[in-house]
């Protein structure tokens, strides 16, 4: 089963400009960096890069789950900061929803991050949305398609096989370079499925579907 998010690799028009907002403000630790490419890691096992490019950028969107007793905290950082949080059209910066709490910022790209919470996790965050006919919120944002590479960590060799079978059925091209890893688009989105070390009993624990099977 896919685990969880293991790397998100965005194009950006400027790797000092990058480095400036996700090291210098956010405070990513950077675990790679050259003259046109830099890669921070946010989380123990997510890895966020950027490579500079002289083509026009489509903005991403994407968002960072905290825990729901430190989301106050949080967006208090921010404020603190000084780093800017968009606005609704009533004024308002934290949306309150039926399971939770979010905020929105963008970076010097253009790109929207959230910040959000949930009252509890049961589901599963991995989602890479395709439609171009819907408006970000709260900005009514146009929504593009970002040239990016998406990898997800899997469990384990025998749940790539099996992805492999569906995509040969839905004649899906793939590549894979029998490491451990795999390689496909769908939707003009390029993803890669690959082995990780993130620890297997952490999808249950979080009530994850199908964790249990």
């Amino acid at each position: 089963m896919i685990t969880h998010f293991a790397r998100l690799q965005l194009n950006t028009v400027s790797v000092q400009g990058v480095k400036q907002y996700y090291h210098d403000l956010l405070c990513f630790p950077i675990i790679y960096e050259s003259d046109n490419e830099i890669r921070f890691l946010p989380t123990e096992y997510f890895i966020l890069g950027f490579k500079e490019t002289a083509d026009p950028i489509a903005p991403a969107h994407f968002a960072f789950e905290v825990p729901y007793s430190e989301f106050e905290n949080v967006v208090k950082w921010f404020d603190k900061e000084r780093i800017p949080l968009l606005k609704w059209p009533d004024g308002r910066i934290v949306d309150a929803f039926e399971t939770g709490k979010n905020v929105y910022f963008r970076d010097g790209d253009g790109n929207l991050l959230e910040i959000i919470t949930h009252f509890a996790i049961g589901g599963t965050a991995h989602a890479v949305i395709p439609s171009k006919k819907r408006k970000w919120i709260p900005i009514s944002m146009s929504a593009l398609t970002p040239t990016m590479n998406v990898s997800f960590g899997v469990t384990n060799s025998i749940f790539i096989e099996e992805v492999k079978t569906c995509l040969q059925e839905e004649d899906i091209f793939y590549e894979s370079n029998g490491d451990g890893e795999l390689h496909f688009k769908i939707n003009e989105y390029n993803f890669d499925l690959c082995m990780t070390n993130f620890p297997e009993e952490v999808p249950s624990l979080l009530n994850l579907p199908y964790s249990r099977l």
